[in-house]
């Protein structure tokens, strides 16, 4: 644990309780009456939250080029990926067959497994079939690193995913690909960017730290243009994919801004409470798997009594965060569900 880097483990921390955040803050969002002082405030966390998955694929290629200076054997590579598929699996049937639930023939169904291939049983599992896209880029990348990772390729990538991301997002249109291939593509440069770290890591913390005041005023900037270009295009046309939509180009600068801000902030700041963060980051895959069942949970009570309050909203997030910390650990402690349901990561 000495050379552990507990700052990934906080960009892994903050990122799940934004992922929660975007989740709950929408459900709450579609009950809203547009433009109310509650619509407003909610959107506005909302959008704020949006660096949540880049973040992940970044701080994911961080660990990775850590971890990995070459692979000579891209087949072990894989092979220790697959170990996933366990949690993924068993969550895939769990929302599938009891959260949303459907008739059990289904899953004997062609289409069963093209829901299977691409998370479609709950909408927070597309993650796992898009990091696999990823883990399979990999070695590719670290490979040929020599070419993959010089700046005139890292800039021709950023500047081909802005007009990509700003195309699909203000034509409210996705390229015609496989899900999680196309997902993928959405979030190349964060991965990419995040496995350049990780290879230059002592140089990137130096330039982290260094540009700590800058990218928080980046930060604030970007995240105002999330926001305002969300609510302007929601305004203008009022559709709600424009508020749904996260693969837009503010984003992903906004997100490379709140990985280098968050980084610095542990690193600085909160390195007396490392032990509680790794605990809790430990939960964290466990966490985005469950929160969406009690989610759903909570919102079939509220549904019935039409509380669509911010206190609603306030409380529904706390007992929602909450709810899936606490059985993640419970989880935890008991060998055989930790590693079916994915309760907790080292």
């Amino acid at each position: 644990m000495k050379d552990r880097n507990y700052a990934i483990d906080f960009l892994k921390l903050i990122a799940i309780i934004a992922v929660v955040l975007i989740h709950v803050s929408t459900a709450f969002i579609d009950r809203s009456s547009p433009f109310s002082f509650n619509f407003y405030v909610l959107v506005i966390l909302n959008q704020i939250s949006r660096f949540a998955v880049p973040v992940f694929f970044a701080a994911s290629g961080l660990l990775l080029a850590l971890r990995y200076t070459s692979i000579p054997s891209p087949l072990h590579f894989y092979k220790r990926r697959l170990r996933l598929l366990i949690p993924y699996t068993f969550w895939i049937f769990t929302y599938f067959l009891i959260i949303f639930p459907h008739p059990l023939k289904s899953v004997f169904q062609l289409n069963f497994i093209y829901k299977y291939l691409t998370g479609a049983p709950s909408y927070q599992l597309y993650f796992i079939p898009t990091l696999f896209v990823l883990y399979l880029l990999f070695p590719l990348l670290i490979n040929y690193k020599n070419f993959f990772f010089t700046k005139k390729i890292l800039l021709l990538l950023a500047i081909f995913e802005s007009i990509l991301l700003s195309i699909i997002y203000f034509t409210d249109s996705q390229i015609p690909l496989f899900t999680p291939i196309r997902i993928a593509i959405y979030n190349l440069f964060p991965f990419v960017l995040g496995v350049y770290a990780g290879l230059n890591f002592e140089k990137t913390v130096k330039i982290m730290h260094s540009a700590f005041t800058s990218c928080l005023g980046l930060m604030a900037l970007f995240g105002t243009i999330v926001v305002t270009e969300a609510i302007s295009m929601f305004a203008s046309s009022g559709n709600g994919n424009f508020l749904r939509n996260q693969w837009r180009m503010s984003v992903m600068f906004y997100s490379v801004a709140c990985f280098v801000v968050f980084y610095v902030i542990d690193s600085r700041y909160l390195k007396k409470w490392n032990k509680t963060i790794l605990t809790l980051s430990s939960l964290s895959f466990g966490v985005y798997f469950i929160h969406v069942a009690i989610l759903n949970l909570y919102l079939s009570t509220i549904d019935k009594y039409k509380f669509y309050s911010i206190t609603s909203f306030i409380f529904g997030f706390i007992f929602i965060m909450g709810i899936s910390f606490l059985l993640n650990f419970i989880f935890s402690k008991i060998p055989f569900i930790r590693t079916l349901s994915g309760a907790k990561t080292s």
